[in-house]
């Protein structure tokens, strides 16, 4: 008698318990796909115009300024495996110099991401302007 009061309980608890399983999966699953979709973009968008700009630039500077680069990070490379750090606000000269990394030709190469429509900076920019709003209506001030 017990069990037959008890047992559409269980029945209904045990679809919801498995409807909420199919739920919060379907979930992860979308949440995925919309992280890989957001990350192909900013690849689209932002990486691959950087990644050719500076491959451009690579390839217009004259052998002579290459390998006075390449030594230069390559020195930097073998002070960051010898200490396993480096900082710029310490460091001590007779070990390694960072400023030698400093070019006193002006830069011809600047980019910036906004240009490139990044979603990450889109997406900041919004968020910041809904704050601005959200303050400017509690301090009574007339918004759109």
């Amino acid at each position: 008698c017990m069990k037959e009061i008890i047992q559409p309980l269980l029945d209904t608890e045990n679809g919801l318990v498995k409807e909420l399983e199919r739920f919060l999966s379907q979930r992860d699953v979308a949440e995925l796909r919309r992280r890989e979709l957001q990350h192909k973009r900013w690849t689209e968008r932002v990486w691959i115009p950087i990644q050719r700009k500076v491959e451009e630039h690579v390839s217009s500077c004259s052998p002579v300024e290459l390998k006075r680069r390449q030594s230069l990070y390559t020195h930097y490379i073998h002070h960051c495996n010898a200490k396993g750090f480096v900082f710029l606000d310490t460091y001590d000269l007779r070990e390694y110099n960072p400023f030698l990394l400093n070019i006193t030709t002006p830069h011809y190469l600047k980019l910036s991401t906004a240009d490139f429509k990044d979603p990450f900076y889109l997406q900041l920019h919004e968020s910041q302007k809904a704050k601005r709003r959200a303050c400017s209506c509690e301090a009574g001030i007339f918004c759109l």
